[in-house]
């Protein structure tokens, strides 16, 4: 059984938030992990010993593997009651199963009649082939795509990476930041609009949802119910809590961006705002606006 619904939104576009949310809805089964990273990761080795999985420190799909096991495990010696047999079954299966169309299927047998979804953020930027095996395996899936202004994505992905190696904005290297935010991913998880057009090549227009970030912040429960309503779900509002909401306006919350990254963001991703803008309209032309301003404050600087 293949998922009913997609997620195509770049890393921190809210993609956490709306995957607690979804789990809420009666009709819907999610994951017990949110990013199942099958189809931008079908290389890993799954052949290979445990052993040299355990340590073979070359191999970046090994060490994310590692790390999810080992946080399966702390957090069910930590919560005994989250052990059940059928937890215990999922998650053997998810870290030990042999890695194929079959296997990716079997993790959502457990939805019974319910819709279920894959939330894996790096979906993103897969290139057009694994689309299209996507769109083999599931044509009639649906498609969530969350929009967050370009520069404010890759300053809150690459605090992320700061954080994640126990560093803070104050503490990190920033040259490795910089090179990072001008890096081809980076670049690539911002550029919405070839994100849409590789996603649009398989899949029509009818079978997108496209929001902001900014619906997140601003009307919650206004965009949880529309997201309802496009998955064919109902959509009355007793459905949903004002504890879902807190969230998000925390993840929008990533400090101050130094003038001078934020300039340098604003010039990478200016062509692409500016595109956005004419695409969609609404939010985007925010960022446009936004944008202009940003650069146009470092013009008049050189000037001075």
């Amino acid at each position: 059984m293949f998922p009913n619904f997609i997620n195509i939104s770049s890393p921190r576009t809210g993609s956490t938030w709306l995957y607690k949310n979804l789990k809420k809805h009666p009709d819907i089964w999610m994951s017990p992990i949110k990013e199942i990273h099958y189809f931008n990761e079908q290389e890993i080795d799954m052949d290979s010993s445990l052993v040299s999985r355990f340590f073979d420190k070359s191999s970046w799909l090994n060490r994310r593997w590692r790390r999810k096991l080992t946080e399966y495990l702390f957090h069910r010696f930590h919560n005994p009651s989250l052990l059940t047999i059928k937890d215990l079954k999922w998650h053997f299966n998810y870290f030990f199963g042999k890695r194929n169309a079959r296997w990716y299927a079997s993790l959502f047998k457990d939805s019974g009649k319910k819709q279920t979804g894959d939330m894996t953020t790096g979906y993103s930027i897969l290139n057009r082939a694994s689309i299209a095996t996507i769109y083999n395996l599931m044509p009639e899936a649906k498609l969530i795509f969350i929009l967050r202004n370009p520069i404010q994505r890759s300053w809150s992905h690459a605090l992320k990476r700061v954080r994640d190696k126990n560093q803070t904005p104050e503490t990190m290297d920033e040259r490795k930041l910089l090179k990072y935010l001008k890096s081809k991913d980076c670049q690539m998880m911002g550029h919405y609009s070839q994100i849409l057009a590789n996603w649009q090549e398989y899949y029509p227009p009818e079978q997108f949802f496209i929001a902001f970030f900014e619906d997140i912040v601003d009307c919650p429960e206004d965009l949880l119910l529309r997201i309802y309503e496009f998955l064919g779900l109902k959509t009355s509002p007793k459905l949903i809590t004002n504890k879902a909401f807190k969230k998000a306006n925390a993840s929008a919350n990533n400090g101050r961006i130094p003038e001078h990254i934020l300039v340098d963001l604003a010039e990478l991703f200016y062509e692409e705002i500016e595109k956005l803008a004419q695409q969609l309209g609404g939010k985007a032309s925010i960022w446009l606006e936004e944008t202009k301003k940003i650069v146009n404050r470092k013009k008049v600087s050189m000037r001075i």
